[in-house]
Order: C-alpha cells, then structure tokens, then sequence
C-alpha cells in the first residue's frame, strides 16, 4: 500500500544504530565543537563589549534611540538628529546596570537609565574641565521661540511652540502653549513670527 518511511522509532530500534561503535563517540565530539563555538563567539563579543561602571556624581551623555527623542531632533528626524545627549550627572546606582540620572523633566522619560545606553564623557587631553554648576533652572535662562506645530483634537486645534532656553543645549527644549509661555507669550511669539517672515 504505497511507501512507508523509516520514523525516528524504526532508526533507534535498528540493529545497525546499536551496533555501531562510532555513535557515542560522534556525540561527544558535536558536544566538544559546540563548546569551542560558544566559547570563540563569547571571545569575539567580548573584546568589543567592556563591562562599564560609574560613581555617583560622574557626567556621562545619553545615547538617543528611538523613545529617546529630544524636542529639536524630533522635527529634523532620527537620522539627522544628534545621537548623544548632556551630559548628564550620575545621581545612584541601581542594581548592576542601570544608573539613575538628573534629566530635565520636560523630557517625560523615566530617569533610571541601562548602561547600555550610556557613554562616559570624553576626557579632555588639555585638562579643560567646566565646574559643575549644579541643578539648571530653566527659569533662569532668557527663552526664544524656534518651532510650532499646530496640534487637532476634537474641540478643535491648538498651537504649540518649541521653546529654547539661552546658554542651555537642545536637550532643555520643550514644547509650550500659549498659556504655559506666561506673560512674555505675547512678545516671544510675535519676534518668532517677525523671524520666520524674513526667512
């Protein structure tokens, strides 16, 4: 009636498979290559990959990736946005690897942060170091309107403004609305118009 198969229970029950004096020792040499492989892609991985540990109080930049996404990168698009941000100051550690740092709230993200995405900051040949000045007051900084985006939701739409603070980086930028913008919200948004009308 047509042709059956060997099953895996006719290969095991053969008299050839018990008979023959090669199989465990065939078994022992793939376990033998499987070791050597683990162990040579363990070598390969390790000599790229570093194990990295930092001290509280130490600076380091935040690698952006997707979900990492400061205001002004968002309107350039991830490619062309820069892919560190900081630094940023190391207030404890968390377990083995992760680090929770002093991230400016409008970012929204939380602050413990895997040391994956963390790079040291780049050691000065010259020596030149900038004294920490401590916790950034945004409040204190003079503010200047860069963007807006107009924004739709079912009662209508409404316009944000990106925000940029003077003398702090990109990653300080926040999206604002008019109502947030305060009593300067009339001024900062009519120069910002005024700009974008020359250009």
């Amino acid at each position: 009636m047509g042709f059956s198969p060997n099953g895996i229970s006719d290969i095991l029950a053969s008299k050839d498979a018990k008979q023959n004096p090669t199989m465990p020792m065939a078994r022992v040499e793939a376990r033998d290559e499987i070791c050597v492989a683990a162990m040579s892609m363990k070598y390969y991985y390790d000599r790229k990959h570093l194990p990295r540990f930092y001290n509280a109080g130490d600076r380091v930049l935040l690698r952006l990736h997707k979900g990492y996404v400061i205001p002004k990168a968002a309107s350039v698009g991830r490619k062309l946005g820069q892919r560190y941000a900081g630094p940023f100051k190391i207030t404890e550690r968390i377990g083995r690897s992760a680090y929770r740092l002093e991230i400016p709230q409008a970012w929204r993200i939380h602050d413990v942060i895997s040391v994956d995405h963390l790079e040291p900051v780049a050691f000065d040949v010259f020596g030149r170091y900038l004294p920490y000045a401590g916790p950034i007051r945004v409040k204190d900084h003079q503010r200047a309107i860069v963007d807006c985006r107009i924004s739709q939701t079912r009662t209508g739409e409404f316009r944000r403004w990106l925000v940029s603070y003077e003398g702090l980086g990109p990653e300080y930028d926040e999206w604002l609305t008019a109502n947030q913008l305060g009593d300067q919200a009339e001024a900062l948004i009519n120069s910002f118009q005024s700009k974008s009308q020359k250009s």
